[in-house]
């Protein structure tokens, strides 16, 4: 919105106005950047953004008074998003499944995690259950019981099916507790297949704007579905069944599993990607950006793609090789993901010039 409120060159969906003609982009790209980070994280980044600056030699009073303008507008817009209540655990929010299918707290017992964020107020995709993935599959049905043996072979903690290749993808996706997350990492990579292009910083921001549009919309339907669906972890199952000592390779986290939010996140991000790009084909490689969480597992790991599906589809698998989901959880997200992703690319930011 800023550095386009500078440059024209693409519908703006929101009531911003016009920017100041001849004004630097840059400038009001950074300092809308640190008003709006600054009120979500309520944090003051103005000596970042003073460091920036100064490290850039750059300098436009009418930039900056507008730029901070462009980060107040999106702060106050989402100030009732819904995602201040994510947290809260009531029965409209999450109306727990009764059946054999429910989830339950695994590991150390943590509660439900953030059981409103599927009522948060999406920025492009209209309402979340539009996009729902189908049911999940009946447990004592044969698919279930399919992807239960499936699970319950590579996914334990000393499966001996599981291939080295797949345990390495298993921790480079993994992305645990205060890591980079999914999205962060998706962030990372949209940066590295966009730098050849050499865009200008409308167009930059406008790309990384759409990114974060169909992410945040995917982690939107993504919790919408876990608790709509209720489905449970994978290692509860397999233990009620009679295997009270399996573990996954990795621990499962306090959310129920039906969709994978990895799998949503990944998809949703590698479609978006795709259609700024113009091609899915493309190829890249690259590290693990959380080395320090699975130091062993991932030192002097790097990891190579030919299309962008192609490292979402890894990721998604990921966490079945790990243990923490199904199959379905995976398929139906990655699904999803890109049907979210196509749809904020339809609605936001056409270019007008």
């Amino acid at each position: 919105m800023a550095a386009n409120g500078v440059a024209h060159h693409y519908a703006v969906p929101y009531d911003v106005g016009e920017g100041p003609q001849g004004a630097n982009a840059n400038v009001a790209y950074a300092a809308a950047v640190a008003t709006a980070a600054g009120a979500a994280l309520n944090r003051d980044f103005t000596n970042d953004l003073r460091q920036y600056l100064r490290q850039n030699g750059l300098s436009d009073a009418r930039a900056m008074a507008w730029g901070t303008r462009v980060g107040q507008y999106f702060a106050n817009l989402r100030r009732h998003d819904r995602s201040a209540n994510a947290r809260t655990l009531n029965t409209q929010q999450y109306p727990k499944m009764m059946g054999p299918t429910g989830w339950t707290p695994t590991g150390d017992g943590a509660p439900a995690l953030l059981p409103g964020w599927g009522k948060v107020r999406p920025w492009a995709m209209g309402e979340a259950r539009n996009f729902l993935p189908r049911v999940f599959p009946k447990q004592g049905s044969a698919e279930f019981q399919r992807q239960f043996n499936e699970v319950r072979s590579i996914g334990g903690r000393t499966s001996t099916s599981r291939t080295a290749d797949q345990t390495q993808t298993a921790f480079f996706w993994e992305h645990g507790l205060g890591g980079v997350t999914p999205p962060g990492h998706w962030q990372l990579i949209g940066l590295r297949v966009l730098a050849p292009c050499n865009l200008g910083t409308p167009e930059m921001a406008r790309a990384m704007a759409m990114l974060s549009m169909a992410q945040a919309d995917a982690a939107i339907v993504t919790w919408d579905s876990k608790y709509k669906y209720d489905v449970l972890r994978p290692e509860t199952a397999i233990r009620a069944a009679g295997t009270p000592n399996w573990q996954p390779l990795i621990p499962s986290p306090a959310f129920p599993a039906y969709v994978s939010g990895h799998s949503m996140f990944s998809s949703a991000s590698a479609r978006m990607l795709a259609l700024i790009l113009g091609t899915d084909a493309v190829s890249f490689s690259g590290t693990s950006p959380d080395p320090q969480l699975w130091p062993i597992q991932l030192q002097g790991v790097r990891r190579s793609w030919s299309s962008l599906s192609q490292a979402a589809a890894e990721n998604g698998a990921s966490r079945e090789f790990n243990g923490v989901h199904w199959e379905a959880d995976n398929t139906e997200g990655l699904r999803v993901g890109a049907q979210i992703a196509d749809a904020a690319y339809n609605l936001k930011f056409i270019r007008t010039g």
